[in-house]
């Protein structure tokens, strides 16, 4: 049995709950708006807690002066009342980044969205959008407790690979392949102990059996 969708009406509608998502709904919130915030996982946090890239680029130049803040400045004061706030500069690139706890991350984005008062839907998947006129009116999500239609008068696809906008037929401009940034794959090890090195290159040893 198909189960007809509810409706929900807000101002601001935000597709994705990254870093880019979690800062489009509170500064819209923070604005005076009534704002929904859509992820399709049971977080916060995109490619941070996601996929383990733990660190927030582009809060400095490369003369590691801050050239970002709003509501990105309010997830750094919160890191350091947590006193767990740490940058790190990589002398090749010149790049100064924010390193992150996974845990801590979805945590602050937790509350920022809760202090915000943000309509926030977890495991809820975008399945489809309306428009009218030319102009995206509403959108279908589907989550564990049924469908839900969100209208709102303004969307943000903060999703990371463009649901909203192919959901709802949009344009977009998407680069050449050879411009695009290659993928890279992020994994975490635990329980091993580091192999004894030599003292003379640094290399690791080959040890047989158990290695001390």
């Amino acid at each position: 049995m198909t189960q007809e969708p509810k409706d929900l009406h807000v101002d601001v509608a935000v597709v994705g709950g990254g870093a880019a998502g979690v800062a489009a709904a509170v500064g819209a919130a923070q604005s005076g708006a009534s704002v929904c915030l859509i992820e399709q996982y049971g977080f916060l946090g995109g490619a941070a807690t996601v996929s383990s890239v733990l660190t927030h680029c582009g809060f400095f130049d490369q003369t590691r002066e801050q050239v970002v803040a709003g509501v990105g400045q309010q997830f750094l004061d919160a890191l350091q009342k947590r006193d767990i706030y740490r940058t790190e500069t990589f002398q090749a690139s010149g790049n100064t980044v924010v390193l992150l706890d996974l845990e801590t991350t979805k945590t602050v984005f937790d509350e920022l969205v809760a202090e915000a008062g943000i309509t926030l839907l977890l495991h809820s998947h975008l399945v489809g959008a309306a428009a009218q006129d030319g102009r995206l009116t509403a959108v279908d999500v589907s989550h564990r407790g049924g469908r839900l239609r969100v209208h709102a008068r303004a969307f943000v696809d903060a999703s990371g690979d463009g649901a909203l906008i192919a959901a709802s037929d949009a344009e977009a401009l998407v680069s050449a392949v050879d411009e695009r940034q290659a993928s890279t794959l992020v994994m975490r090890v635990g329980g091993s102990r580091p192999r004894r090195t030599s003292r003379r290159t640094g290399w690791p040893r080959p040890c047989a059996g158990t290695c001390p």
